[in-house]
């Protein structure tokens, strides 16, 4: 809100001090929600730190589909959607929905992908478009390189997180992993019972978390941080 700053705090750790410091925004993860949202605010003129657990991309199946909506307010920001589909997978070779028998089995029946005939533009004035999600992550991350306005720091894990009428006190560990790799597929949904109190904002799986299919999560986080993006420069 105006004049409030986000105040994150490293949490010490044996023979190390704890380190303040203030941003104007500090975003909670680095996927697409996540980059985005960086991105967005920093076409609007607002700095942001970027905060991901992980140290390096998962690598591991997620979301798949960008929504000509997504698409619409990627180019609106400036982001080259001619680019993005070079990316992903050809339309030639996405139109089709294949049912087989196992991945080098028998084909039993396919049809055709959603809002990708020509008839599509007639409405929209961009195509449905299938790029894997880790794809999109980097050309987020490739963007935001070198922009004054975003730091992304990769190894660092949430804690917790206080307010009061100064701001937000957030509290990071630098992490460790030695696995490589969980990602267990898990048919649910989940939905925040409030998708902010004050100046703490959820949006993506944070707000509302679907089955992994059809890139819906993908999808309604990008739509969730465009609103975020206006509401935040609205106030600053």
């Amino acid at each position: 809100m105006p004049g409030q700053t986000f105040t994150t705090t490293e949490q010490p750790t044996p023979g190390s001090s704890e380190t303040l410091e203030t941003t104007p925004v500090l975003v909670v993860g680095a996927e697409p929600t996540g980059l985005l949202l960086a991105y967005l605010l920093s076409k609007l003129g607002i700095e942001s730190i970027v905060i991901e657990k992980y140290p390096e991309r998962l690598g591991a199946p997620k979301d798949h589909a960008l929504s000509p909506r997504s698409l619409e307010i990627c180019r609106q920001f400036g982001l080259d959607t001619i680019a993005i589909r070079k990316l992903g997978t050809p339309r030639t070779d996405a139109y089709w929905v294949n049912f087989v028998t196992n991945l080098s089995g028998d084909q039993v029946g396919r049809l055709p992908y959603e809002r990708m005939g020509p008839a599509t533009l007639k409405a929209n004035p961009e195509m449905i478009h299938n790029i894997p999600q880790p794809v999109f992550e980097q050309y987020l991350t490739d963007q935001l390189s070198g922009d004054p306005r975003v730091e992304l720091r990769t190894g660092i894990a949430f804690i917790t997180c206080t307010q009061d009428s100064g701001g937000v006190v957030i509290v990071w560990v630098c992490s460790t992993y030695s696995i490589l790799s969980y990602r267990p597929w898990l048919l649910s949904r989940k939905v925040a019972k409030q998708y902010n109190i004050a100046n703490v904002l959820l949006a993506g799986d944070a707000a509302h978390s679907f089955p992994p299919t059809a890139g819906l999560g993908l999808n309604s986080g990008i739509a969730d941080v465009h609103n975020i993006a206006y509401t935040i420069a609205a106030v600053q």
